[in-house]
C-alpha cells in the first residue's frame, strides 16, 4: 500500500468517525461543534487549539463525551478538561487586576494570583513557539494584541 492510499484510508477513517458523531451535547455545557478549545490533561498540561468536532450519544464513558480534532480524537473529553483560550479582553483583565494588586512592586509578580493554572500553561505555550529572547510578559502581551505575532 502506497503512503497516499494510507493516508486516505485513515482520512475516510476519521470522516466516517466524525459523520457519526452527534451535533448536540447529550447534557447542557457550554461548548458547541466547531469551537476551538484548550484540552488539559490530568497532569495538568495543556492543548491549545483543538477543535470540538462532535459529541457522544450519551455521558457514560466516566462523563467523556465531547470530542476534539486532536492526535486521539476517538477519545473524548470532559467538559471540565476544556477551556477556551486566552482572548484579548481576558489578557487585558489580568494586566490591570495584577496592576491593581501591585502597589509600588512590579505588576508582573503579581500574574500567579490573578490567573488560573490553565490560562498560565497558554500563555507559557505561546512563550515558547516565541523566536528570540523573549519572557512571560512578552507572551501575555501577544495575547492583547495578535499582531505581535507577525
Amino acid at each position: 500500500m502506497s503512503i497516499e492510499a494510507h493516508q486516505q484510508r485513515l482520512q475516510k477513517k476519521y470522516d466516517d468517525f466524525v459523520a457519526s458523531l452527534e451535533t448536540t451535547p447529550p447534557v447542557e455545557c457550554e461548548f458547541a461543534v466547531g469551537d476551538v478549545v484548550t484540552f488539559t490533561n490530568e497532569y495538568g498540561v495543556s492543548f491549545p487549539g483543538q477543535t470540538i468536532i462532535g459529541f457522544a450519544e450519551d455521558d457514560s464513558f466516566y462523563g467523556r463525551f465531547i470530542y476534539t480534532d486532536s492526535d486521539a480524537y476517538w477519545f473524548p473529553s470532559r467538559p471540565e478538561e476544556l477551556t477556551y483560550p486566552m482572548t484579548p479582553e481576558r489578557a487585558k483583565e489580568i494586566i490591570a487586576q495584577a496592576k491593581a494588586q501591585a502597589g509600588c512592586g512590579p505588576w508582573s509578580d503579581q500574574l500567579d494570583k490573578v490567573m488560573t493554572d490553565i490560562e498560565r500553561e497558554e500563555v507559557r505555550h505561546k512563550w515558547q513557539t516565541m523566536p528570540g529572547y523573549t519572557c512571560f510578559v512578552d507572551a501575555l502581551f501577544r495575547f492583547v494584541d495578535p499582531s505581535r505575532d507577525k
